[in-house]
């Protein structure tokens, strides 16, 4: 800007020449803006862009305004220096920037672009600049959106209202993802707990449920089902404001985070009891608990309930408290009235198990307040057995000889009374002395007897429920001798020659006389005896055995007259007959002990058997008698001699005869049953050593005169068919 002067020079052909000049005033004039812009731009899908290259320059420096645009994207900038937006938006595809020149660039330097959601292409940025005269300068940038990630994005409720000390479901929070490769979701708040139910494969993968935070992590459809289950509680007592923070990632580690506001307000609070640990009673026995009691926190506790299922209850009323429902003495009662009265009644609190009672039970303690909220807990309690009452009773088995006796549970529990139902077990005191004994804790046993023992054995228990123990309790055992089968009748005639008997040192082989037979016998039914069998080794005296292989009846003819073989019934009933007539040597101290038990055995016979031959019965008789005084003569030195001579006008086989004294007995009562056999084979013959006084022999040999026995000194009697 600024004078000039224009010169204007003429001249001829002949050199004739004018000069002028013009004066030329040169004023100032507009300048347009121009602008300056970066080359082509590469951007990623789903990714902001910086762009800070941009800027513009106005020679008269009027510069006004600058707009930015783009087709598939959005722009923001940070405004500075007095610049503002006077049209479009930040965040959006389009905004213009006006200001002065300086402010202008200062926010061009911050421009950042971010194509749409999952655009991938190519997108232009134009750059207009205007200045205030109007002039202008519009320039271009290229910019080309690759495939990329797409972060996830949150979507969450407005503010939410909970109450104190109450649960809040929030279910309407959920995250999209554009790639689909959400990775995980962390929820967490300040002032209470968040509680989810995972579901479709989902995990806490940090954090735990009932915490303050907590993060899910899984698929996408995994993490939004689990999120839909989220429940919030704010801390006990807490009242005020508290945050939900949202904060989902994807596996490229983009993220979106968004909080929800959460008021929590005054509420309710729940009772909460106070119980003592487990508690332990006795039998029949009172038991004061005075530990219980309940604490409300706004102060409106209404009532306790307390129930057993095993005894009852017992409290005293005070400060007004009463029971609202139940009744003392019972298994359960509800105290209602204040916080103070109900404590104090509390701590009255007795308990008794029922009578006789022994286990465990539980006491519940619920109580509840004015609004509905409650607590409910539970205390053990368990009675022992009183020691006194814990007892139980006697068992009484029979077994055959060389078998096993298997009982099972309870066993010998069974008649222990209730003990058996109340967690008592069975404890072996004492193991039998003649067998082996397999015993459980269920009262179950097994008992095998020694391989051919015949008598008596025992073992003893005791009961105990763990805390108190009974006494001795016997197991008595009886095992029987196995009845062998009798011999067949033989159907001719025998004809017996008595040969010489080998006898033991001290005594003489005895004269035979034979007694006529008489058939007219009835048959006898006598009583089962209820005491048990002793074993022939008991009743011997540890006296030698003499094998006799020659028997020494009289001679026997067949009697037309006898009655059959009886029948299996009819043997059954003889086996029972022999045991009612039992000689046990190891309770006789003397004589008079032995003839007391022979007169109630013949006292037995003849009560119950049915016969009608009183000859018989005289027979019967007179074998008591010799059996009596043979035993009175020989047990002075406890020793035992029988033999079997011609009393009865019965003959036996050795066979039967082995069978008879392994049944343990020798009875009178067998005679009425037994038919005439007429079979002699070797008899087995118990044979004791004695030494008798003179006047005793003299005696013997007058009292079986009319017996026809014959003695030395030693005692031999003989039995066979009359």
């Amino acid at each position: 800007m600024g004078a000039d002067t224009l010169t204007v020079l003429s001249t001829d052909s002949q050199g004739a020449s004018d000069s002028d000049t013009v004066s030329i005033t040169v004023a100032t004039g507009n300048v347009a803006p121009i602008n300056s812009v970066p080359g082509a731009q590469s951007a990623v899908e789903n990714t902001s862009l910086a762009i800070s290259s941009i800027s513009v320059a106005d020679g008269n420096g009027d510069l006004a305004s600058t707009q930015l645009s783009v087709s598939h994207g959005t722009l923001t900038v940070t405004l500075s220096g007095g610049a503002t937006i006077s049209s479009g938006a930040n965040g959006s595809g389009t905004l213009t920037i006006s200001g002065n020149q300086a402010a202008i660039n200062t926010t061009l330097a911050s421009l950042v672009y971010q194509g749409n959601v999952g655009y991938v292409g190519a997108d232009t940025l134009t750059v207009l600049s205007t200045d205030s005269q109007g002039a202008s300068d519009s320039d271009t940038v290229s910019i080309t959106v690759a495939t990329g990630n797409v972060a996830p994005i949150n979507s969450v409720p407005g503010a939410q209202s909970a109450v104190e000390n109450t649960s809040l479901a929030i279910s309407s929070i959920s995250v999209a993802d554009g790639n689909g490769d959400l990775a995980s979701t962390q929820l967490s708040v300040s002032h209470g707990t968040l509680t989810v139910t995972l579901s479709g494969g989902a995990t806490i993968s940090s954090g735990a449920n009932g915490s303050g935070t907590l993060t899910i992590s899984g698929n996408q459809a995994a993490i939004n089902t689990t999120l839909a289950s989220l429940v919030y509680q704010g801390n006990v007592g807490y009242v005020g404001a508290d945050t939900l923070t949202v904060l989902s990632t994807d596996s490229q580690g983009a993220s979106d985070s968004d909080t929800v506001s959460i008021t929590v307000a005054t509420g309710n609070v729940a009772p909460i009891n106070s119980v003592p640990g487990a508690q332990s009673a006795v039998e029949n026995t009172s038991l004061a608990i005075s530990s219980i009691s309940v604490a409300d926190g706004n102060g409106d506790l209404a009532s306790t309930q307390l129930s057993v299922s095993h005894g009852t209850l017992t409290v005293t009323l005070s400060g007004g408290a009463t029971i609202s429902s139940g009744a003392n003495g019972s298994g359960t009662l509800t105290i209602s009235g204040n916080q103070a009265a109900i404590n104090t009644a509390l701590a009255s609190l007795v308990y008794q198990g029922n009578v006789g009672y022994v286990g465990a039970d539980t006491l519940t303690v619920l109580s509840t307040d004015s609004q509905g909220a409650s607590d409910s807990d539970t205390a053990s309690i368990l009675v022992s057995s009183n020691v006194l009452n814990l007892q139980g009773q006697n068992d009484y088995f029979v077994i055959k000889e060389n078998s096993t006796l298997t009982i099972g549970a309870p066993g010998v529990l069974s008649n222990d009374g209730a003990y058996v139902t109340n967690s008592v077990i069975a404890i072996l005191s004492s193991a039998p002395a003649y067998g082996v004994l397999v015993f459980n804790k269920d009262g179950s046993f097994s008992y095998t007897p020694n391989s051919g023992y015949i008598g008596t054995d025992s073992f003893i228990y005791r009961i105990t429920n763990g805390a108190t123990t009974s006494g001795l309790i016997t197991v008595a055992l009886v095992i029987e001798p196995i009845v062998l089968p009798l011999p067949e009748v033989p159907t001719g005639p025998i004809v017996i020659t008595p040969p010489a008997i080998p006898v033991s040192e001290g005594m003489t082989q005895p004269g035979i006389t034979p007694i006529a037979h008489s058939s007219s016998v009835n048959q006898l039914s006598p009583t089962d005896l209820s005491n048990p069998i002793q074993d022939i080794s008991s009743i011997q005296g540890g006296a030698n055995i003499v094998n006799i292989n020659n028997t020494v009846p009289p001679f026997l003819t067949e009697d037309k007259s006898r009655s059959p073989m009886r029948s299996n019934e009819q043997i059954q009933n003889l086996t029972r007959a022999i045991n009612s007539f039992r000689l046990d040597a190891n309770n006789y101290n003397d004589g008079a002990d032995l003839k007391e038990n022979a007169s109630k055995s013949k006292l037995l016979l003849e009560s119950e058997a049915l016969l009608s031959n009183t000859s018989l019965v005289n027979q019967i008789d007179k074998m008591h008698k010799t059996i009596n005084d043979s035993f009175q003569q020989e047990l002075s030195n406890k020793e035992l001699s029988v033999k079997i001579v011609s009393a009865t006008g019965i003959s036996f086989t050795a066979v039967i005869v082995s069978w008879l004294m392994r049944a343990g007995s020798l009875a009178a009562s067998l005679f009425t049953f037994l038919p005439a056999w007429k079979s002699v084979d070797p008899l087995s013959i118990l044979v004791t050593k004695t030494k008798k006084p003179k006047e005793d022999t003299e005696k013997k040999d007058d009292q079986h005169k009319n017996h026809q026995i014959e003695t030395d000194k030693s005692e031999n009697i003989f039995i066979s068919e009359k």
